[in-house]
């Protein structure tokens, strides 16, 4: 949609009409307890986003979170366990090899969603920081080097060796006095601003204590090398974790009760407003995991009152939701898919709603935005196209506004800008595209799926 069709009246008292029925609170995340198997200080969270999977694990279990009812349903995978030599560095999932892999300061691990394989024995890197699953890439890099606490290299596993990155600028980790080093507190991937990202410094003693902490912040990128960047920090206690929020476009960074902000690239980290925090009396977060099927990060907590570990996740009250909500029809290049450019390009207010169509034969077709999937006018929906050219194709939406498509490449993207304005928040509107197919019927169009979008608060 186009900045001057959505500025003229129709459309913006469209937008306010339904909107008027929204109440939803905005602007805020909460943490919320979430029932998790039991696990050990040694293990991990890790997301399959092949899967579609939630991937848990200590020394002596492995689970498995599977969709059910819009939570995820964990079930024990008995042929499963990594047998840790050590304290685990780490667990990141690697697209390109649809595998989570894990280190255990002496040996690498692959879990291919059966069992874990062991692809490396004692590698010749003694120490990792950290490992995260580089989206662009479809690989794992991971920090750290053949010094158990000064190494500061870029390490990328391609399935069978960990290689080492040539980069330059990279981070200190000094000889300091008394067997003493940096340690670098997290380490997440942008895939918005496809960086690697070091935030929150300490000193290491040497026996694990953490001491003398500073919020430095580093970035990585294949172009740039290492880069140090200089973003306001609100607090005073440093995060343990962080991750990449896939629906928000951002980094958010969190130790679990006293500090939670995001970054998006900025001069300054933004505190996030908590509708229902972590009890204080819980302690450290030992593994946390960003759920990009539902949207939230999952996280397990120490509790020194027992039981010693608790599940929590944390997601946004006013989710901005993208939903398929009926199926389209086979062309000659197969169904147009119709979805999102990425998955923060979401109906966030005082955002753009970003959304592609691929399969388009000619690149091109219309865009219908419509505000009901049940009626259009006096005609009820979904509506069988048959009589009209269009064998097995449905108009699933009302034909509220009409918007050409033109791209390139059997795709084309159309964005439509979301007003600044709380009163939108809860506002639902459909969206269903159309291809120009000529070899495929008698009208020469074929059908996408149709969404449902709905419009959130970050």
């Amino acid at each position: 949609m186009s900045v001057q069709s959505l500025r003229t009246p129709a459309r913006w008292l469209a937008w306010l009409a339904v909107a008027a029925s929204a109440g939803s609170a905005v602007g805020q995340v909460r943490w919320l307890p979430n029932r998790a198997p039991d696990l050990t200080y040694t293990g991990g969270y890790c997301y399959d986003s092949v899967r579609d999977r939630l991937l848990l694990f200590d020394r002596e279990s492995t689970f498995e979170g599977v969709m059910l009812n819009g939570q995820r349903s964990y079930s024990y995978v008995a042929a499963a366990s990594p047998s840790l030599a050590g304290w685990l560095t780490g667990a990141a999932f690697a697209r390109d090899r649809a595998r989570v892999v894990c280190y255990d300061r002496a040996r690498t691990w692959e879990w291919d969603g059966a069992a874990w394989l062991l692809r490396a024995n004692f590698p010749p890197i003694s120490s990792f920081l950290h490992l995260v699953g580089h989206e662009s890439r479809g690989t794992v890099i991971a920090f750290g080097g053949a010094s158990p606490s000064l190494g500061n290299d870029l390490y990328e596993w391609n399935g069978s060796n960990w290689t080492l990155i040539p980069t330059t600028g990279r981070p200190p980790r000094p000889v300091l006095p008394d067997t003493q080093s940096y340690y670098y507190l997290t380490m997440a991937y942008d895939a918005r601003r496809d960086k690697v990202v070091l935030f929150g410094r300490a000193t290491d003693r040497g026996d694990g204590f953490l001491y003398d902490f500073h919020p430095d912040l580093w970035e990585w990128d294949t172009a740039g090398g290492w880069v140090s960047r200089t973003a306001q920090w609100p607090f005073q206690a440093l995060p343990n974790v962080m991750l990449f929020d896939s629906r928000r476009g951002t980094l958010i960074a969190t130790e679990g009760v006293a500090a939670h902000a995001e970054w998006d690239g900025g001069p300054a980290w933004q505190p996030l407003v908590l509708t229902n925090p972590i009890p204080p009396a819980l302690g450290v977060m030992r593994h946390a995991a960003y759920d990009a099927g539902l949207g939230v990060t999952m996280a397990c907590v120490f509790n020194p009152a027992g039981p010693w570990i608790e599940g929590w996740k944390l997601g946004t009250v006013s989710q901005a939701e993208f939903d398929r909500a009926g199926d389209g029809c086979a062309g000659s290049l197969g169904e147009p898919a119709l979805g999102l450019t990425r998955d923060w390009t979401r109906a966030w207010v005082g955002g753009t709603l970003s959304t592609e169509v691929t399969n388009l034969p000619y690149s091109g077709g219309f865009l219908v935005v419509g505000w009901s999937n049940t009626t259009a006018g006096a005609v009820l929906l979904p509506l069988v196209l048959t009589p009209y050219g269009m064998p097995g194709c449905h108009l699933r939406i009302s034909l509220d506004s009409v918007y050409p498509l033109a791209g390139s490449a059997q795709r084309a993207r159309q964005e439509l800008p979301v007003p600044n304005l709380a009163a939108l928040v809860g506002c639902v509107l459909y969206q269903q595209a159309f291809a120009t197919d000529p070899a495929a019927n008698a009208a020469g169009l074929t059908a996408s799926n149709a969404v449902r979008i709905t419009v959130g608060h970050r």
